[in-house]
């Protein structure tokens, strides 16, 4: 079960979310509050650049330090911006004892 691909994807997801974690605290300790932009660059990031970041994280003084960070990052093959968008809210399904009601996807997804 180690060995399989979903296990180590699992893995992999739950180690980037606690790097994240780890260096979004560190961050605020360090330069403050985060603007909401700024959390929402850091949750596109992959594990290897979260590593990077956290290195480099001890050596700012600022969050002009943090915008100059990313600005080192390497731009998209195609040479595109990043744009990042906050994650949509989902509602909680009802629970109407195993009924689902027709149209849920519309009401929870709009």
């Amino acid at each position: 079960m180690q060995e399989s691909v979903i296990y180590q994807d699992i893995l992999e997801k739950g180690r980037q979310e606690g790097e994240r974690s780890l260096i979004l605290r560190q961050l605020t300790r360090r330069l403050g509050a985060l603007p909401e932009e700024t959390k929402l660059r850091i949750n596109t990031l992959s594990l290897e650049q979260l590593e990077t970041l956290g290195e480099a994280l001890l050596d700012f003084e600022a969050i002009a330090d943090l915008e100059t960070w990313f600005e080192s990052l390497e731009p998209f093959p195609d040479g595109e911006a990043m744009t990042v968008q906050p994650k949509p809210k989902l509602q909680p399904l009802p629970i109407l004892e195993g009924y689902v009601p027709e149209g849920w996807k519309d009401e929870i997804y709009a």
